[in-house]
């Protein structure tokens, strides 16, 4: 799957997707809401939840050209959901 064929899916299929076949990269956690990161086969997505209600708000592909640096925090969490 392409990078723009991912980014035309919903954000249910793009949330399976990534679940399934994503592989866990960081996560980046503010007040109201966390951005995690993936990397999928030849890209990346970013999802980002809303901390309050506990729900997926939106998914993200990025091309692996274009992930900027502070979406990566160090690897020293197992959980995203930390």
């Amino acid at each position: 799957m392409t990078l723009i064929e991912f980014n035309k899916l919903s954000l249910k299929q793009k949330s399976d997707l990534v679940w399934e076949w994503g592989y866990f990269i960081s996560k980046n956690k503010y007040e109201n809401y966390t951005i995690a990161v993936f990397l999928m086969d030849n890209f990346f997505a970013e999802i980002h939840f809303d901390n309050c209600n506990n729900i997926t708000k939106r998914v993200t592909g990025i091309a692996k050209n274009e992930l900027q640096a502070d979406s990566i925090s160090p690897l020293n969490k197992i959980s995203i959901f930390l």
